[in-house]
């Protein structure tokens, strides 16, 4: 069974002002690049809990929750390695806080969220990439939020920087002078892709004591309705070798597209397997037309189950720590051993992560208390 905690790895591209067409900046520790975030995520701190309200609600639909986002720290451990905690939630997604002692309170007008912890590890030498580890917790992360919130946050700054620029315009203008030309203000955007360890995929793929296809499908039920639908399933278990071997050969399949930036679709999943087991005779020809979607569950030798479909391989790459919350000193052990794997395999410079070195500042600073 998956870890209640885990963490993500991603690789992260820096660009000015835009994308598309533009080549990477220089993103090590020393760059313009890792002291604008460190700017950054000092302006969000500084900015307490952010709320984000949805749109209101049209045709007499209920309201939606409001989603919150409090970033805490950064702390920087080193000119490499920045750590913060990005707390999420919305309103309404809890309704009574319990106590063994005190009676229940009503938290249902509140929003109850789950910090995250959040590592960015700069290399030491020129680069044009550098790393995030965001901290799972149940297979949910912060990485988008915080992405999101790193992006708004340069805009913010920019037009600040553009409303002063035109102050001091204004104030010269008053003055009879000539105004001051305006000075391009640029911003960060950033690229991220989740990275993986491919020893850490081949143990699974490779490990597989018995696998099976699901196939699904969404039809009409027989009571009608539009709404009313129920799910037609197909489950094939793949018993021989040659059977077993198709999971772990369209894994390695999926995630190289995937990682090369090919997106696939569900019913492009459901093509590729049904060939497969089309070829083996465990599948009549143009039945998998029937479904929409497939997965294939993996079991190992100790009896642990990986799903993969074209969805959820981020979910795959959701490296296991522990089941109940860990220490600061724990979390990084398991972090510092994959990250330099992960880091040697995409070819990029990374200094071993210390995580005693870690627990000392944290435990220095507001993480500490």
């Amino acid at each position: 069974m998956p870890r209640a905690y885990g963490f993500r790895v991603f690789t992260v591209e820096a660009f000015m002002n835009r994308k598309k067409d533009q080549q990477p900046l220089d993103c090590s520790s020393s760059s313009n690049v890792r002291n604008e975030i460190a700017e950054l995520l000092e302006r969000l701190a500084a900015r307490n809990t952010l709320r984000f309200p949805p749109r209101e609600p049209v045709d007499g639909e209920p309201q939606r929750p409001t989603r919150t986002a409090t970033l805490t720290g950064p702390v920087e451990i080193s000119s490499e390695v920045i750590h913060l905690e990005l707390a999420v939630g919305e309103t309404g997604s809890h309704g009574y806080a319990t106590h063994v002692v005190e009676p229940p309170m009503n938290i249902k007008d509140r929003s109850a969220e789950q910090p995250h912890r959040i590592t960015l590890v700069f290399s030491p030498e020129s680069a044009s990439r550098f790393v995030v580890v965001c901290q799972t917790i149940h297979k949910r992360d912060a990485v988008r939020r915080f992405f999101q919130l790193l992006t708004n946050e340069g805009l913010r700054k920019k037009q600040e920087i553009q409303a002063d620029q035109e102050r001091q315009r204004e104030i010269a203008r008053a003055a009879g002078e000539r105004p001051p030309s305006a000075a391009g203000v640029p911003r960060l955007l950033f690229d991220y892709k989740q990275a993986a360890d491919n020893a850490f995929l081949e143990e699974i793929l490779s490990g597989a004591k018995s696998a099976a296809a699901t196939f699904t499908s969404r039809v009409a039920s027989n009571r009608g309705g539009a709404a009313d639908r129920v799910e037609r399933t197909l489950k094939i278990s793949l018993v021989d070798e040659n059977q077993r071997q198709i999971a772990p050969a369209v894994g390695r399949s999926w995630w190289g597209r995937m990682r090369e930036g090919h997106s696939i679709s569900a019913h492009e999943g459901v093509s590729e397997v049904s060939a497969l087991l089309e070829q083996e005779h465990l599948l009549a020809e143009d039945e998998g037309d029937r479904y929409d979607k497939v997965s294939l569950s993996i079991k190992s030798e100790a009896n642990e189950t990986t799903t993969i479909a074209v969805d959820t391989l981020r979910d795959v790459f959701t490296y296991p720590v522990s089941d109940g919350e860990p220490s600061i000193l724990y979390y990084y052990e398991k972090v510092a051993a994959r990250l330099h794997t992960i880091a040697m395999q995409d070819g990029l410079h990374l200094s071993r992560l210390d995580p005693y070195e870690v627990e000392e500042c944290l435990s220095a600073s507001i993480f500490g208390h």
